[in-house]
């Protein structure tokens, strides 16, 4: 028998979810302010990441700080048993494939990377703005490719937003992943 067509969730709820797992994230963020605040106090001064490892490998240091971090939060989250991160948790809403199936690591890996992946551009774009600004000063032009690609990345996650919670709610990283959010009381055992 094919599995039943999930209700259509209320936009409200999810978009209640994701900002609620954006609590999470700025947790985690405010950690490493404090961290970064006691380094500061501690000696004096932020250490030049940048001109140490340039924008590439600052881009590797905080991606390890703050991206690898998130994504790791959201795919044990929705690779779990709980097949959902905190704030889908309290809306009551889960992963499951198109399917309806319990979805695969794998799934839950694509959908993690490709939702991160506006986020992620976005730091490669600006650390490349910080290294023009770091090498010549807060004057500097910077390139129109920049500004391109960050417009670009802005257009995406509006892209993201809009198909996650209109229409059919599936967004890229629902429909590159073969999976879609759905209530967890609809979702069976």
């Amino acid at each position: 028998m094919p599995a039943r067509a999930p209700r259509r969730l209320s936009p409200w709820r999810r978009l209640a979810a994701l900002l609620l797992d954006y609590l999470v994230i700025l947790a985690w963020m405010t950690l490493l302010a404090v961290v970064s605040l006691a380094v500061y106090l501690s000696i004096g001064d932020y250490p030049d990441v940048l001109g140490a490892v340039g924008p590439f490998g600052a881009q590797a240091v905080f991606f390890t700080l703050l991206t690898l971090p998130v994504g790791l939060y959201l795919y044990l989250s929705e690779s779990g048993t709980a097949q959902a991160t905190w704030g889908k948790r309290r809306m009551r809403l889960v992963v499951r494939s198109h399917d309806g199936a319990r979805p695969g690591r794998g799934q839950v890996a694509i959908r993690t990377v490709v939702k991160l992946l506006p986020w992620e551009i976005s730091h490669t774009l600006i650390w490349q703005m910080q290294a023009v600004f770091h090498r010549s000063g807060y004057a500097a032009e910077i390139p129109i490719w920049i500004f391109v690609g960050l417009g670009a990345v802005d257009i995406a996650i509006l892209v993201y937003l809009g198909t996650s919670l209109l229409g059919r709610q599936l967004g890229p990283h629902d429909r590159a992943s073969r999976t879609i959010v759905v209530e967890s009381e609809a979702a069976g055992p």
